[in-house]
């Protein structure tokens, strides 16, 4: 069935699977890759505008590292540090709330960098909804959407 989506950008669909999405479809702003390989694909998170805040899913449908088959559970070893590291030098970013939903056909490890912001809420792992309703309700704007564009562009070029 069908789920309904919008994105930063307002455009909406309604597709079976977000994860299988062709990630390179230019109408899809939003989830323009910053980095794939045949197993995985780094892209920015289309509902909540913040700019370094991405998500690293699988290509196939799998929902937890235990589903890996042995070539997707080789290629996983290191990405999170070499996304991280990238976070770090192409953004400045160094603190992070990292999760993923087991709940999801496709697996995804999600890295949201921590903002000055964000201290509101206090705990931003603890207040994770909270911090995603405030940037999906407060953020949408050209200057943020510059920011996440520029901050996409830095990530491809430092993961070539």
């Amino acid at each position: 069935m069908a789920k309904e989506y919008t994105d930063i950008y307002g455009q909406k669909w309604a597709v079976d699977c977000l994860g299988c999405l062709p990630k390179d479809d230019p109408k899809l702003r939003a989830l323009q890759p910053i980095w794939s390989d045949e197993h995985f694909v780094l892209h920015p998170d289309i509902t909540a505008p913040i700019p370094g805040l991405v998500i690293l899913e699988t290509r196939r449908h799998v929902r937890t590292v235990l589903d890996f088959n042995e070539a997707e559970e080789a290629a996983y070893n290191g990405l999170e540090k070499k996304i991280r590291k990238a976070l770090k030098d192409a953004l400045g970013l160094d603190s992070f709330v990292t999760y993923q939903h087991d709940s999801s056909s496709h697996f995804h490890r999600c890295f949201l960098p921590y903002y000055p912001w964000m201290n509101q809420f206090d705990d931003a792992g603890e207040h994770l909804a909270d911090v995603l309703d405030y940037s999906r309700q407060r953020m949408k704007n050209e200057e943020v959407f510059r920011q996440l564009e520029e901050a996409n562009q830095k990530l491809k070029e430092v993961l070539k």
